[in-house]
């Protein structure tokens, strides 16, 4: 788009002209994006008689190739992108990469840019809300994810439910969405001299309902009913089943995912997908409870796993400025402008021989902070070109101005563009012009949101409901079968007065029920050893507790105890007995 390279040119040429040393950024002739000269129309520069060069704003399709977006808040500037781009699936198209033929505009031929790892979350929600699908790319919020957050508060809260701060995650969570509301009632009428969040764990676990219970709002009541009615039966299998087979039967029975249904159902599916194959991982690494796993996550940073890469997928890409290096989308919005990156200076900064300290600024100081706007400078120039048809730059203004942060994309835009979004928010019509120091103008679309979004029609395929059960346990060609052996269910008492097992009680050392994984015929074999007994002489008796008429099943299993013993005692002499009860 010629008039989007002519701005490029011409912004960057006015950011790059005071450039002093070696390291700075530059943008010379030769950095210059040829322009078709039968592009530009010839407009005259306000004031002056005669027509200079100037870039006039042929449409594209209907929409222009910059545009503005302000708000008085992130929430705000937002919903004022996902409204444009509702707008843009709509109506606009974009012209085809291999082709340059004009083809209706997908979620995909869009990008949202931004300078922080902690500026994607507002506009996440934003598209969601607009129905609009929606992706969050490599390395941002995985751990800070909804979904997440709520597997995580599931596991945490089965591997410690006595825990009422782990009680508290997990009722606020959208397996049981209990409100905060709630959530206080429960607090405040249970019994004192409890934990930080008292009585919370035993709402979940008590036999009796808590006496809040009927004080909470209707659908509050019912969320803890339910919960209460489930949560113990969930409880009872923590110890008998691994943990990621427990995780594979509690999401489908929790009915999961009608919670994942909106814009970003797509990211929502995988990174619960990839959650699903990082606790089995895990749990393949060797012996793993819940409470080791639910560790395990709570040593992790939003660093060690990134969001699943939905590859060939029609969503808006969301992703910082860094991560966009290489690609290219038609239509792009670079955001945030205003918001700060560099956060505080350290205490005690050292460079050579000088040393500074607290609010002092020294010449180091200033080095660095000279040092960073040119970084600043170079990734600014990234985030721009991604934009191969159309721009829009967007941020929030601060009592109708732009108030620029510390290392924010924006600090490094000439005085003249920042002031373009505080007239943006101020001024009624739908368009405002920035006049470069070459003298060409530029015409910037004013983006404003308009309340709540039309989704787009983005096709029937698309819904949850006809998407296929990504929730299917997880299949590896290469495992190998599983197999659990049911226990028999004897009391231990009964089992020890029989005369034989007494006998053997007291003839050596017991171990009971002892739990065994055993690899035999291809198969791994999960079970309970009713009883073992080591002799005075080394050699070890295993016996198997039954009730009832005797069965050819019971010498199989009485096998596969002895075959599990002398797995673990190799090159101890064990034999086996069956021991019928009743």
């Amino acid at each position: 788009m010629p008039v989007l390279l002519s701005f490029v040119n011409d912004l960057f040429a006015e950011m790059g002209q005071h450039a002093r040393r070696p390291d700075d950024f530059k943008y010379d002739a030769d950095d210059r994006f040829p322009v078709d000269v039968a592009a530009v129309s010839p407009k005259p520069r306000s004031g002056e008689g005669g027509p200079l060069p100037a870039v006039a704003t042929p449409e594209d399709a209907r929409g222009r190739a910059l545009g503005v977006i302000t708000g008085s808040d992130s929430d705000e500037c937002a919903a004022a992108v996902a409204a444009e781009i509702g707008r843009i699936l709509r109506e606009e198209t974009v012209r085809d990469k291999q082709t340059g033929i004009a083809r209706a505009a997908t979620a995909g031929d869009i990008g949202i840019l931004f300078r922080s790892r902690a500026s994607h979350r507002e506009f996440e929600r934003a598209l969601d809300a607009a129905g609009i699908p929606a992706y969050v790319y490599k390395g941002l919020g995985f751990f800070d994810a909804d979904e997440i957050k709520d597997l995580s508060a599931l596991i945490r809260f089965l591997a410690n439910p006595s825990s009422d701060l782990r009680a508290a995650a997990f009722l606020r969570s959208r397996f049981v969405r209990l409100s905060d509301t709630a959530l206080s009632r429960l607090r405040d009428n249970a019994p004192a001299g409890q934990g930080a969040a008292p009585g919370l764990a035993a709402a979940l676990t008590a036999p009796d309902p808590p006496d809040a219970l009927a004080t909470l709002p209707d659908d509050d009541r019912a969320a803890l009913e339910l919960a209460r009615r489930h949560v113990p039966a969930w409880l009872a299998r923590v110890d008998r089943i691994p943990p990621a087979d427990l995780i594979e039967q509690l999401i489908p029975e929790s009915a999961y995912a009608y919670e994942l249904r909106g814009g970003r159902r797509h990211q929502a599916w995988e990174n619960v997908k990839k959650m699903r194959g990082l606790i089995r991982r895990i749990q393949n690494r060797g012996y793993a409870t819940l409470a080791r796993i639910a560790d395990h996550l709570d040593s992790l940073t939003a660093g060690d796993e990134s969001n699943a890469v939905l590859e060939a997928l029609d969503a808006v890409n969301l992703m910082t400025v860094h991560a966009s290096k290489g690609l290219e989308f038609p239509i792009v919005f670079v955001v945030n402008l205003a918001k700060g990156a560099s956060g505080f200076p350290k205490p005690v900064r050292v460079s050579g021989d000088e040393v500074s300290v607290g609010p002092f600024v020294s010449e180091i100081d200033e080095e660095e902070r000279f040092r960073e706007r040119e970084e600043t400078k170079r990734l600014m120039y990234v985030a721009l070109t991604r934009a191969r048809d159309r721009l829009y730059l967007g941020t929030v203004l601060k009592d109708g101005q732009f108030a620029m942060g510390r290392g924010g994309l924006g600090e490094v835009l000439p005085d003249s563009l920042r002031g373009l979004f505080g007239r943006a928010g101020q001024e009624p019509g739908d368009s405002i012009e920035w006049t470069a120091q070459s003298g060409r103008t530029y015409q910037f679309k004013i983006c404003r949101n308009a309340g709540p979004t039309v989704a787009p029609n983005i096709g029937s395929d698309r819904s949850v409901e006809t998407r296929p059960d990504v929730f299917a346990p997880l299949t590896d060609p290469q495992a190998v079968p599983r197999v659990a052996i049911a226990e028999s269910g004897l009391d231990w008492a009964m089992l020890a007065a029989q005369p034989e097992v007494a006998g053997l009680l007291e003839s050596g050392e017991c171990i009971r029920q002892l739990a065994f994984s055993y690899l035999t015929g291809g198969r791994l074999v999960r079970g309970t050893i009713d009883g073992l007994v080591q002799q005075p002489d080394g050699s070890i008796v295993v016996f198997a507790g039954t009730s009832g008429a005797a069965s050819p099943q019971d010498s199989v299993l009485l096998d596969l105890y002895v075959g599990a013993a002398r797995e673990m005692f190799p090159g101890v002499a064990v034999t086996g007995r069956l021991v019928y009860v009743g």
